[in-house]
């Protein structure tokens, strides 16, 4: 089902029409592909697992290579190669890591300031950005302040001459002097090197083994070292099953996208930071205050709110059209816009490329529609259709 609410759940067609027609500078940034390709900084590359290919093609690669050898010979040679290729993987993604902690301390350290602040003297400094989630705090409260100004320009000028090609301005261009990129490798790496240590230690006794206790103890793993196979452990399918249950009815929809963290009703809260990672899925819900959970989301979704400016375009560096397939997978998981993330993961490599088509286009419509909505959008993704692309 595509929705038309006041305008503002649009229907998004292969050929873009629909989103030309909404007159703003967010939409108009997003639609078109960055014009700079020398200077696209949205894809945090070492933050995320480097390419491997799976069990299965390596299996057959090595078939294919030794046409000579079968039975017990072929399935060592298998085994061995597998074995080096998990070796190699876990290995660059711990190196990744401890090389993205570095840049990040640089970052924090020299690069970003939150500026214009009063010491105990009373005099105005700049002050280093203690965590992620301080930055993601200052850079909301931008993005919010500028929106309101901008919304008061619109109004102050609503009886002017309108001209054909003037479009609406959401929020201001380039706001932020820290790159997409850069931030997602902020936040990626203060949660990946605390699971370092553990993981280093697992990963240099058990080796080969260490994809299968991944498998049972996923959360130990650092973003640089996850598999495919392992996506469904870390996005709760169970919970994200039930939130399809609790939202079933389409003429709702509107309603439930316009929710925040603190009026979306408690047990649709509960299996929604299941789904989205944001309380342990090892400690019954009822271990966590509800106020702790309300405020958990409403940071998430100030995240989300950030890097949803950055994917619109309107920092420069790129956007949703410059995005790695990996990144671009990340991106739609944090939005909740893959309904089945096993399914997902085990589509055939034939026909990967079209399914990955359809979910940028999802990852656009969502970009847009949270503009004019809240947390709730991420309950009913699975209310508003698919996409056709061509």
């Amino acid at each position: 089902m595509s929705l038309a609410t006041a305008g503002r759940l649009y229907e998004l067609s292969a050929s873009g029409a629909a989103l030309r027609r909404q007159r703003t500078n967010l939409v108009k940034s997003i639609w078109h592909g960055s014009t700079e390709k020398d200077d696209v900084a949205v894809n945090a590359l070492s933050t995320l697992p480097i390419q491997m290919k799976s069990k299965a093609e390596l299996y057959e690669q090595v078939r294919v290579e030794n046409p000579q050898k079968s039975g017990w010979g072929l399935k060592l040679s298998q085994t061995t190669a597998y074995g080096k290729a998990v070796f190699r993987f876990y290995k660059e993604g711990v190196r990744n890591v401890w090389n993205n902690k570095r840049e990040m301390n640089q970052l924090m350290k020299t690069e970003f300031k939150i500026q214009n602040q009063v010491d105990n003297k009373g005099q105005s400094v700049n002050l280093k950005v203690p965590s992620f989630s301080k930055l993601v705090f200052e850079l909301t409260q931008a993005l919010y302040m500028n929106k309101i100004e901008n919304e008061q320009i619109r109004l102050a000028t609503k009886g002017d001459v309108v001209k054909n090609d003037k479009v609406d301005v959401v929020y201001d261009e380039q706001l932020f002097n820290i790159s997409r990129s850069q931030f997602q490798l902020i936040n990626r790496t203060s949660k990946d090197f605390i699971k370092l240590p553990a993981f280093a230690v697992i990963f240099m006794i058990f080796v080969e083994m260490t994809p299968i206790l991944c498998y049972v103890f996923p959360e130990i793993t650092p973003s640089t070292c996850v598999l495919p196979s392992i996506l469904p452990r870390l996005w709760d399918s169970k919970s994200a099953a039930k939130v399809r249950q609790l939202r079933s009815d389409e003429s709702k929809v509107e309603d439930w996208a316009l929710e925040t963290a603190y009026n979306i009703p408690y047990e649709s809260l509960v299996p929604l930071t299941g789904q989205l990672g944001l309380r342990s899925k090892y400690l019954p819900s009822a271990f966590y205050p509800e106020s702790y959970l309300r405020n958990k989301l409403h940071r998430y979704y100030n995240y989300l709110v950030v890097d949803n400016y950055y994917l619109s375009g309107l920092n420069g560096n790129g956007n949703v059209w410059d995005l790695t397939d990996e990144e671009l997978v990340q991106a739609s998981l944090e939005r909740c816009l893959i309904s089945d993330v096993g399914a997902f993961v085990k589509i055939p490599p034939e026909a990967k490329a079209a399914e990955l088509k359809k979910l940028r286009l999802k990852l656009l419509r969502a970009i847009i529609d949270m503009d004019n909505f809240s947390v709730g959008y991420l309950t009913v993704g699975h209310l508003l259709g698919e996409i056709e692309s061509s």
